[in-house]
């Protein structure tokens, strides 16, 4: 069907912007084209169709693109060849808006986000835990919008949490909200409690939009987290330490805003669309290069 509408003859790179199908993999093949392969996920089942993912990634891609070096060195310990797998941080726009306002309301209440696809990997339930264990003069200087959707039981299950910690007035969930990242710079500071990331774009939106990030410390949240100079990083899944992250931060209103300076500034040199399309760019030349050589 592909040959049919399109030349194939005039294609000089396929490129597959996930490691969740092999369809580019097989045209790569069949074709004899280079092939670049990005991998955004740590998720082993991607071919559970196939037993032999690995061998095909080794042998059909000219290149593959890990979204983190977290991500660059899992792939190589399951068997990717390690001078074919490159590290390109994924991009958000640099276009995102900027907080300017970091006085604001912050002696009255710091106001956190947590933005994204609500399940259970990504932790809410440990932001949640942790501000139901504060005491309640902590509690009356914060508030916290989760914002995504997800499963309905595990929503649901959020909020008869946040019920048991009397925090219904503190925690709002405002669902899937289109074009938000326009409204992150009207916060204080992001919240990130997944159990694993390929990247961690929400991270890279928040710091993009001047946030400092209270971070689990998975992988790739400490490549973009530089802990005390960004945000703070906590042990994953140890409520205790996120809690005492939030104490600190109640008790140091002054650094989120050289934080939160910090993390734009990191962000706007690291992580733009950008810079990401100007590097695969340069790669796409290498192996053209490396194609006209051979």
């Amino acid at each position: 069907w592909l040959s049919k509408k399109l030349d194939m003859a005039s294609v000089d790179i396929i490129h597959a912007n996930s490691s969740r199908e092999d369809l580019g993999a097989i045209l790569a093949l069949k074709y004899k084209k280079p092939f670049v392969w990005h991998i955004r996920e740590f998720g082993l089942g991607c071919f559970s169709f196939r037993k032999d993912y690995i061998n095909l990634m080794n042998q059909a891609a000219s290149e593959l693109i890990a979204v983190s070096e977290a991500a660059r060195e899992h792939w190589i310990k399951k068997g990717l060849e390690k001078e074919k797998v490159v590290c390109i941080y994924n991009g958000v726009p640099l276009e995102i808006p900027e907080k300017k306002d970091y006085e604001g309301n912050l002696k009255k209440q710091i106001r956190f986000l947590m933005l994204g696809s609500i399940y259970e990997a990504k932790g809410q339930y440990q932001i949640i835990r942790a501000l139901g264990m504060l005491e309640e003069r902590h509690k009356e200087k914060i508030s916290l919008d989760i914002v995504g959707d997800g499963p309905g039981e595990y929503v649901n299950r959020l909020r008869k949490l946040a019920k048991q910690y009397s925090l219904l007035s503190h925690i709002s969930f405002l669902g899937y909200q289109e074009g938000f990242d326009h409204k992150i710079c009207s916060y204080d500071c992001g919240i990130m409690c997944s159990r694993t990331e390929g990247f961690g774009r929400v991270t890279a939106e928040y710091m993009m939009a001047g946030l400092p990030v209270i971070a689990s410390d998975i992988g790739p949240n400490r490549e973009l987290v530089i802990d005390q100079e960004t945000g703070l990083l906590y042990e994953w899944n140890n409520i205790e330490d996120l809690k005492e992250k939030i104490i600190f931060l109640l008790n140091n209103v002054d650094l989120l805003e050289k934080m939160g300076r910090r993390a734009r500034e990191y962000a706007a040199a690291h992580f733009t669309s950008k810079r990401n399309a100007e590097l695969i760019y340069k790669e796409y030349l290498k192996i053209l290069d490396r194609k006209h050589v051979l």
